[in-house]
């Protein structure tokens, strides 16, 4: 602005001297006041300026005047020497545009950036003129246009790090008068450790990523900066991704001999293999990590063969690099000792044959035996022997090639087989020795007939591939006769077709053990049988049944006979391979009957009168009651024309519902007999009839008791029914009575009953069962009990609510549930707390509160104040302590 100053004062010293100015008006022309600087428009490099008017004064004299604008723009120019280089900077003035006194507007438009100079030239009504330069700038107050990429992945690089220029993540900023530069920055930052943080990091050219950063989003600011130091800020994101992938090192291919395995050696055990084989390592920029997976096992049975370990490296990021792997290969240790037996004498059912042992000390002996039988006959003592071929061979390897046979004297004594013969296998070579110690003097040198050899008879190749066999002697004897066991005889009544014969089946097994044991063979027989009759039992063979035998499945024998009847005796006989032979007798009884008699007519009931008996003889009666006989229910005897029955038909008497009796020829009936109420009773009873053979025929009747002597209740009486909830009938019950008398009665289907009390006092009666601990209770209590208890299905009734409370707590718990458990395994014999079996709730008493049965205490009696009138209701609710599904038996013993 000094030289916009500069330049006014020039010009008005100049225009006063061409005698622009008057001294004799009094009129002046000044600046605009205010600031004279202006913007840059929005989109151009170039300012629009409305040019305001000077500050005018003027006199009566010179009156109104007219303004003429001018605009001149100062440019610098340079001045170059002849090396080009600048010596001096001039400043040019350049005439850019005008207003007129008149124009419609004061707007120009184009200006450029720079400080610049307004001539205003004032024309007076007088004719004086006035004329004032005036300096304005046009500034670039503009700020950039800021465009940021909308967000985009980065990686980082293989060091861990990165470092991403402003550049990347300009869109296109600009600003119409240039640009000087950008700057960017993140948040998420540390600015003292650099790295990943809280805070936001300086403003600078590039920023930096970090591992920390990675799966983070992270905000990122770009300042746009213009050539008149004009910001603007965009906004952008990156999420940031590790790219490197983490890269496997894993151990040296390693071997190792199974013997030097730990004993619970298991490819499957991570740790194990660590420390056996070592472990991997991981390269990555983000450091990682190396998971091992289940490796691939190629072992044979025996454990030999290759394992592979796996490893998947993984960096702290979570990527996951390429698989590498691991050769560990297992490798044999032969160490087996076999010992093959000697020749043996073996008796049936007494001693085994000696079989061959192995001994396996070696990781990957196993070693299966397998034997081949062959029969010979023999002219000696023994009844016959057997060439066992032994063969052994070992699955570890493949097998192929001819069996490797061992001698059978390999002492070369010319006594084969009078010895053990051990086969040590070992890394190098397989020995045949007398004991299992190769490097032993065992046998001398002298005793080794063939080769001469100390510590073993001979070595031979170690070729596991090709089995061994040896062949051992057994001589058998068998001193032990066959058993016979008769198995049934399906007939044993007579017909009755006059004959009085029967046909008879009879079956029966001989057992041979030499034939159980060794019929494998081929050449031993079953034992040979032959059947024989003796009629009568009179000492006598009358009658061979042999013809008749055939064989069945399982080794048992059947033949068909027709037998008279009477009693007889079967011989049987049967004789083994090697001579042993057995006679079983054998008792046939052929019954005179098996048809029952003809059935007895009985009478369509009857009424009978008690009578008295005088059972002391003191011609006082002491019991009244009836006798009653079978027959004097029959319209008539029964006629068994039978010819095999000799015997005479006998009759008993039996209630409907018992068990028939041959002996019971009578019946008694008293007073017990009676129903609770009434003076008549109905029985129903069964009338029997029996031959001498046992058969019975049955016909069915009723008698209807009668008596005068019995009488019914005295005038006083407690009656009551004991039922449980679903109103089944439970019997067996003790049901006490106390007060003026002590009494108790055993409940039944009729209930209970106590008479003849007396009047004005007071009695209490008591029910009580304390049997059966089990009646009922299940693990299906258990399962409804905990679902009450889970609130899952309570159960909806008082009584299975006390049922359930075993342990009498007042509650329903697990106690319950556990005090129910232990009786079921037996661990418990009865309920905690002393709690029965059963418990007895009068069937009158209301529960105040059925969910809660305990709200007060429940009775167990039934009390009676003051006896006066007969009482007929004194009824109970049984309940079976933990049953819960009413299914324990009411009929107690």
């Amino acid at each position: 602005m000094a030289a916009l100053y500069a330049y006014h004062s020039i010009a008005y010293l100049w225009m006063a001297m061409l005698g622009f100015l008057s001294s004799a008006n009094v009129i002046s022309v000044a600046c605009p006041t205010g600031d004279l600087t202006y913007s840059t428009d929005p989109f151009s490099c170039t300012a629009t300026i409305e040019f305001p008017f000077p500050d005018v004064v003027s006199d009566q004299v010179c009156g109104a005047w007219e303004i003429h604008t001018e605009v001149f723009l100062l440019q610098d120019s340079m001045v170059l020497d002849t090396n080009g280089q600048v010596v001096e900077t001039l400043v040019d003035t350049t005439y850019f545009d005008e207003v007129g006194w008149d124009a419609p507007t004061r707007v120009l438009s184009g200006i450029p950036i720079g400080c610049h100079l307004i001539r205003y030239t004032v024309t007076f009504d007088c004719e004086d003129v006035l004329m004032e330069y005036c300096g304005f700038c046009v500034e670039d107050q503009v700020a950039p246009s800021a465009i940021c990429d909308g967000g985009r992945n980065v990686y980082l690089t293989s060091q861990g790090s990165g470092q991403l220029p402003a550049d990347n993540f300009n869109a296109g900023s600009n600003d119409y008068c240039g640009l000087d530069g950008l700057q960017i920055r993140r948040h998420q930052y540390d600015t003292l450790e650099n790295n990943c943080g809280l805070e936001v990091s300086p403003w600078g050219n590039f920023i930096e990523i970090f591992c920390c950063d990675v799966g983070d989003t992270i905000d990122v600011d770009l300042m746009v900066i213009d050539l008149a130091g004009n910001v603007s800020i965009c906004y952008s994101e990156i999420y940031v991704l590790d790219g490197a992938q983490p890269i496997c090192q894993p151990p040296a291919p390693a071997s190792l001999a199974c013997n030097e395995l730990p004993e619970d050696f298991s490819p499957l055990d991570t740790m194990v293999m660590q420390n056996l084989f070592g472990t991997p390592g991981v390269i990555d920029n983000c450091g990682g990590y190396i998971t091992e997976i289940e490796p691939i096992i190629d072992l044979n049975a025996c454990g030999i063969g290759q394992i592979i370990r796996r490893f998947v490296p993984v960096d702290n990021n979570g990527l996951t690099g390429d698989t590498c792997g691991q050769s560990v290969m297992i490798t044999p240790s032969h160490d087996t000792e076999i010992r093959f037996p000697k020749d043996n004498s073996i008796y049936v059912e007494m001693n085994e044959p000696e079989m061959v042992e192995i001994y396996n000390y070696g990781c990957d002996s196993v070693v299966l035996a397998d034997y081949e039988d062959d029969f010979f006959s023999s002219s000696v003592e023994e009844c016959f022997k057997i060439f066992r071929t032994i063969k052994v061979e070992f699955p570890c390897e493949v097998q192929s090639g001819e069996d490797q046979f061992l001698h059978r004297d390999e002492d070369c004594d010319g006594n084969p087989g009078d010895e053990y013969l051990w086969a040590l296998i070992r890394n190098d070579s397989i020995y045949l020795d007398r004991d299992s110690d190769e490097e032993n003097l065992e046998p001398f040198g002298t005793e080794n007939n063939c080769h001469g050899i100390k510590g073993y008879w001979r070595a031979i190749d170690n070729d596991l591939s090709r089995p061994l066999r040896y062949i051992q002697i057994l001589n058998v004897f068998d001193t032990i006769p066959p058993v016979v066991n008769v198995l049934s005889s399906n007939a044993i009544c007579a017909d009755t077709n006059g004959s009085c014969e029967t046909v008879d089946t009879i079956t029966f097994q001989a057992i041979d053990s030499c034939y159980n044991q060794f019929s494998y063979l081929g050449e031993i027989d079953r034992p040979e049988v032959s059947v024989f009759v003796d009629y009568e039992a009179d000492e006598t063979i009358d009658e061979e049944l042999t013809a008749g035998l055939s064989l069945q499945s399982g080794g048992i024998y059947a033949f068909t006979h027709t037998f008279p009847q009477g009693h007889h005796i079967l011989e049987i006989h049967a004789t083994d391979y090697c001579g042993n032979s057995t006679v079983e007798e054998f008792d046939l009884e052929i019954g005179v009957d098996c048809t029952p008699p003809p059935v007895p007519n009985c009478v369509f009931g009857k009424a009978v009168e008690f009578i008295h008996f005088d059972i002391d003889g003191d011609s006082v009666p002491d019991e009244y009651g009836v006798y009653l006989s079978p027959t004097e229910f029959l319209t008539e005897l029964v006629v068994d024309d039978d010819p095999c029955n000799t015997g005479e038909i006998t009759y008993s008497i039996n209630l409907f519902d018992e068990e028939p009796d041959i002996e019971a020829d009578s019946i008694f009936f008293d007073c017990s007999d009676l129903g609770f109420f009434g003076n008549e009773s109905t029985k129903v009873l069964d009338i029997n009839a029996w031959d001498e053979a046992g058969n019975r025929s049955t016909c069915n009747t009723y008698v209807l008791l009668m008596h005068s002597y019995c009488g019914g209740l005295s005038p006083l009486y407690v009656y009551g029914m004991i039922t449980t909830e679903i109103n089944e009938i439970v019997e067996g019950v003790f049901v006490e009575l106390t007060g003026q008398d002590n009494r108790f009665h055993i409940s039944n289907e009729d209930g209970y009953w106590f008479s003849d009390l007396s009047e004005d006092y007071d009695y209490t009666v008591t029910p009580s069962y304390d049997e059966g601990i089990l009646n009922g209770v299940s693990t299906f209590d258990i399962v409804l009990i905990a679902q009450h208890i889970l609130g899952i299905g309570p159960l909806d009734s008082p009584y299975k609510r006390i049922a359930a409370d075993v342990n009498d707590s007042g509650s329903i718990t697990t106690l319950d549930l556990i005090a129910i458990r232990k009786l079921i395994l037996g661990v418990e014999t009865e309920f905690p707390n002393g709690v029965p079996s059963w418990r007895f709730v009068p069937t009158a008493y209301n529960f105040p509160n059925p969910p809660n049965p305990w709200e007060e205490n429940v009775p167990g009696q039934f009390n009676i104040n003051n006896m006066s009138v007969n009482i007929n209701d004194a009824d109970f609710i049984a309940i079976k302590m933990g049953d819960v599904n009413l299914d324990a038996d009411t009929i107690l013993e």
